[in-house]
């Protein structure tokens, strides 16, 4: 019996590294794509240069905004359930943004992605300590930090292809 029961921490384990790292890695890839299309985005949308430094600027300045409430809304509202509306928030933010036919309407999207960002950011970190043995803690929350720098990195690399071949609404 008590192999099938460890059998069942090492697979809840597994899906919290999965499910935290890979949400930290979208969020990563989703902080600095818009500037690859500056061009692009800027001459499609008829954008000024003050409009296109909101869109570039909007998801970070969301994420930062929310960070620091991030904590007391999952200390009263569940780690879990606050993570889920961030994802639902980054997703809407993400479509929005695909869809924008405005710089305006592009910013706000860029804002309320980086608002949904905050919780994934914040919140993974608190998963993976709820949820894994102290003796693997170090590893796995430096990994997830490493998968948001290299979905930083990757997102300005793979942006530039996607514009080109799928256009800058795609990047999202």
């Amino acid at each position: 019996m008590r192999g099938l029961s460890q059998q069942k921490i090492d697979k809840k384990i597994l899906t919290v590294i999965s499910v935290t790292t890979l949400i930290n890695f979208m969020a990563g890839y989703n902080a600095r794509l818009a500037v690859v299309g500056i061009p692009t985005i800027a001459h499609d949308l008829n954008a000024d240069i003050w409009s296109m430094t909101w869109i570039i600027q909007g998801y970070m300045l969301g994420s930062t905004f929310v960070q620091l409430i991030v904590g007391r809304l999952s200390d009263l509202f569940g780690r879990v359930r606050m993570f889920n509306l961030g994802i639902l928030i980054f997703t809407i933010g993400a479509l929005a943004s695909g869809i924008s036919s405005e710089p305006y309407i592009l910013a706000l999207s860029r804002i309320l992605q980086g608002l949904g960002g905050a919780f994934l950011m914040s919140l993974s970190v608190t998963i993976l300590t709820d949820n894994i043995p102290s003796n693997m803690l170090g590893r796995w929350l430096g990994i997830n930090q490493i998968t948001w720098r290299a979905g930083a990195i990757i997102g300005l690399t793979m942006s530039g292809f996607i514009i080109d071949y799928l256009g800058w609404r795609w990047i999202f």
